[in-house]
C-alpha cells in the first residue's frame, strides 16, 4: 500500500505531545485484505456495504425474523414485570454492599429462556443469533444497562463453540441447570492490570506482557496472574479466560481456557463499585495455581488473537445496543415529562423547539440501532456459514449431546488433527477479509450506539434539570449506565482504531495501488 500522506493530513494542526508519547500504528503495517468479495473492496467509498446488508437479508430463513420479534416481546415483558419494579432498590443495595447481586430476578429469566439463549435448537436451545441478543439488550437497558450486561455476557460460552466437545459439555450443563431452575453465569476474562485495551486489539497483543500466564504441565495447565473490570466477574461460576504460555509473546502462545470458579487457587479480588450498571457485577479474578485440565483449552495455541477478534464481532453489536436501550429511556421520560410539564408559551411537548430537539434525538438513536443491527447480522451471516457444511449439520441434528459429550469424541476433536479441522473450518467461514470487515461494524456499532446514548441521556438531563434525579424517570441511571458503554469491551478510541484498520485494508483502489 501506498505510504504516502496527503496535503490535508500534514497541514491539521495535531497537538504538541512528546515524540515517546505519540501513538501510533504505521499506515504500511496494515494488512492489505484484497477482499475476494467485490462488495467489501474500498470499504466505504464503494458503497458495497448497501448490497452486501441486502443479500445477508436474503439468506435469513423466515424463522430469523420471527425470533427477533419473540425475544423482543419476551425481554419487554421480563423488563416491565421484573427490571423496573425493583432497580432502584436493587441499586440501593449495591451501593452499600457492592457483593450484592440479584440473583433471584436473574432466575425469573429462566422461564424466558435467558441462561441458554445462544443453544442451538438441535440441543434443545432457542437458537438465538447475536442479532437477537442486541435486541434483547436493548430491550433491557431501557430498565437497567446493568441486567443488560449480565445477561448479555453469558454470550461468552459462544467461545466454546470453537472447541465442538467443550461446546456440546456446557450447552449440556447449562440444558439441564434450566430445567432445575438453575442459571449457570459466565464470565469473558480479558482485561488486565498491566494491558487494558491492548489485550482487545490483535496488533496491540504483545505490546505489554500477560498478566495471565500458563504454564503446562502433566494433565494440564497451571495459571497464574489476574484479570480486572470483569463482568459477572464475582457471580459467574464459569470464565472464559485468555492466557499466555510465554508472558512476552501473547500472540504467538496465546490460549483461551473455560475455568470452573470453583478450582483451587481461583479468587475474586476486588469487587468494583460503579457509579453506573450497578447491578451488574464487575471484578477482578484471581489465578494462583489454577490447574486446568487439557480438554479445557479452547483451540490450538496462538489463535487467541484471532477468536479475540471474533468474539468482539459478535459481542460489540450488542453492547452498542445497550448504549441505545439506555438513550431510549431517556428520551421516553423526556417525552412524558415534556406532556406534563408547561412555561409561558403553554405545554414544553407543544412547543417546537423541543420537537426539534426530539426529533434529533430519535434520529440518532434510530441510526445506532440500524448500525448494531447491520453488525449482528453480519455476524449471524457467517455463524450460520460455519454450522452449514454437512459434517457439521449432521452431528447436531442426529447426534444426541450424550454421544458429543463422551471421551471418543473429545479424542477426536481435540487431537491435533481435530484442532487443525476446526481451525480450519474457522479460517473458512471467517477468512481475514470478512473478519475484519465485521470486527469493524461492530467497533462502529459499540461506538455510535454509546456515544448516542450517553449524549442523548446528557441532553435529557439538562433539559429536564433537576426532575432528572427523580428515580421515577430514570433519567440519571440511564446516563451512568450509557457512559460505561463507552468504556468496556474495548474503549470506544480502541475501536475506533479497530475500524480503521478494517477500512485501510481495503483501501488499494482509492489509494491507487
Amino acid at each position: 500500500m501506498s505510504g504516502r500522506t496527503s496535503t490535508v493530513v500534514k497541514e491539521l494542526d495535531f497537538p504538541e505531545l512528546p515524540s515517546p508519547e505519540v501513538p501510533t500504528t504505521a499506515f504500511d503495517s496494515i494488512k492489505v485484505l484484497n477482499s475476494s468479495s467485490e462488495n467489501l473492496r474500498d470499504y466505504p467509498f464503494s458503497m458495497g456495504e448497501v448490497f452486501e446488508n441486502l443479500e445477508i437479508s436474503r439468506r435469513f430463513p423466515k424463522s430469523y425474523l420471527a425470533k427477533m420479534k419473540k425475544i423482543r416481546e419476551d425481554t419487554a415483558e421480563f423488563r416491565e414485570k421484573y427490571i423496573l419494579p425493583n432497580i432502584e432498590e436493587i441499586e440501593k443495595k449495591v451501593a452499600l454492599d457492592p457483593d450484592y447481586f440479584p440473583y433471584e430476578i436473574i432466575k425469573e429469566g429462566i422461564r424466558y429462556r435467558f441462561p441458554t439463549l445462544i443453544i442451538p435448537e438441535p440441543f434443545g436451545g432457542p437458537g438465538y443469533l447475536a442479532a437477537h441478543i442486541g435486541i434483547m439488550a436493548e430491550e433491557l437497558a431501557v430498565g437497567s444497562g446493568g441486567f443488560a450486561t449480565t445477561v448479555s455476557v453469558n454470550m461468552a460460552q459462544l467461545i466454546t463453540l470453537f472447541d465442538p466437545y467443550l461446546f456440546a459439555v456446557y450447552c449440556k450443563e447449562s440444558i439441564e441447570a434450566e430445567k432445575r431452575g438453575e442459571t449457570i453465569v459466565w464470565s469473558g476474562a480479558i482485561t488486565e492490570p498491566n494491558a487494558g485495551t491492548d489485550r482487545w486489539d490483535a496488533d496491540f497483543q504483545n505490546q505489554t506482557r500477560a498478566g495471565l500466564v500458563a504454564k503446562k504441565v502433566d494433565g494440564g495447565y497451571l495459571l497464574n496472574g489476574a484479570k480486572i473490570f470483569t463482568s459477572n466477574g464475582s457471580v459467574a461460576r464459569r470464565s472464559a479466560m485468555s492466557a499466555a504460555l510465554d508472558p512476552n509473546d501473547c500472540v504467538g502462545t496465546g490460549c483461551l481456557f473455560v475455568v470452573k470458579t470453583d478450582t483451587p487457587g481461583f479468587s475474586i479480588g476486588r469487587v468494583e463499585r460503579k457509579m453506573g450498571q450497578k447491578s451488574s457485577a464487575t471484578s477482578e479474578q484471581i489465578c494462583q495455581d489454577v490447574f486446568v485440565p487439557d480438554d479445557h483449552r479452547v483451540g490450538k495455541i496462538g489463535v487467541t488473537a484471532r477468536f479475540t477478534t471474533l468474539y468482539l464481532a459478535s459481542s460489540r453489536g450488542p453492547v452498542g445496543a445497550i448504549g441505545v436501550g439506555c438513550g431510549r429511556r431517556a428520551l421516553q421520560s423526556l417525552i412524558q415529562w415534556a406532556a406534563d410539564r408547561r412555561n409561558g408559551q403553554g405545554r414544553l411537548i407543544d412547543q417546537q423547539a423541543l420537537q426539534i430537539t426530539i426529533s434529533n434525538m430519535a434520529r440518532d438513536l434510530a441510526a445506532a440501532r440500524s448500525a448494531y443491527i447491520q453488525a449482528c447480522m453480519g455476524f449471524d451471516d457467517i455463524a450460520s456459514k460455519l454450522l452449514s457444511p454437512w459434517y457439521v449439520r449432521m452431528p447436531l441434528r442426529l447426534m444426541p449431546l450424550s454421544l458429543l459429550t463422551t471421551e471418543t469424541f473429545r479424542k477426536t476433536v481435540q487431537s491435533e488433527r481435530g484442532r487443525d479441522a476446526v481451525n480450519r473450518g474457522v479460517e473458512w467461514a471467517f477468512p481475514d477479509d470478512k473478519m475484519m470487515y465485521l470486527a469493524g461494524l461492530a467497533a462502529n456499532a459499540k461506538v455510535l450506539g454509546s456515544s448516542t446514548g450517553r449524549k442523548v441521556a446528557g441532553e435529557v438531563m439538562q433539559i429536564m434539570g433537576p426532575d432528572a434525579a427523580d428515580p421515577k424517570w430514570g433519567v440519571d441511571r440511564a446516563y451512568r449506565d450509557a457512559r460505561l458503554t463507552e468504556i468496556y469491551e474495548g474503549t470506544n478510541q480502541a475501536c475506533a482504531i479497530t475500524n480503521f484498520k478494517a477500512m485501510a485494508g481495503s483501501f488499494v483502489e482509492t489509494l491507487g495501488s
